[in-house]
């Protein structure tokens, strides 16, 4: 291990030991045609540490118009919510995350359950899971 990396792992640890929260990681199996997915026998279920943010964006229209120019358009409002797992805890999973496996935050009971759409691993070995409901 390099001494950038030891850097990055103990980084990580301390955000996750400050910001973090629990995480269940349930795979489901592909559903096929109709999309409803079962529980994955091969891949089990992991709880782990991770962050989670959620933040407002406003997709573009047509190329970024606004309402002035194009009468009868609505706005429309969306959330980018992303979960971030380190590289150490990434690693721990055993498998791969696939779109379609669920991610429960396990500390905000009543909260839905998160679908991943994708997930993206980083150089340096952390992944971040972008998440719809």
């Amino acid at each position: 291990m390099t001494d950038f990396d030891a850097i990055a792992a103990a980084a990580d640890a301390a955000i996750d030991g400050v910001v973090g929260e629990s995480l269940r990681i349930e795979p489901m199996a592909d559903g096929g045609y109709t999309g409803a997915g079962a529980s994955d026998p091969d891949r089990p279920v992991r709880t782990v540490v991770g962050t989670f943010r959620s933040t407002p964006t406003e997709p573009s229209r047509f190329g970024g118009q606004s309402n002035e120019r194009l009468p009868g358009l609505s706005r429309v409002m969306a959330r980018e919510t992303v979960a971030h797992l380190s590289a150490a805890v990434a690693g721990s999973l055993g498998y791969r995350l696939r779109k379609g496996d669920r991610v429960v935050r396990v500390d905000k009971a009543g909260e839905p359950a998160f679908e991943v759409a994708f997930s993206e691993p980083t150089d340096l070995g952390d992944l971040f899971i972008h998440l719809v409901t």
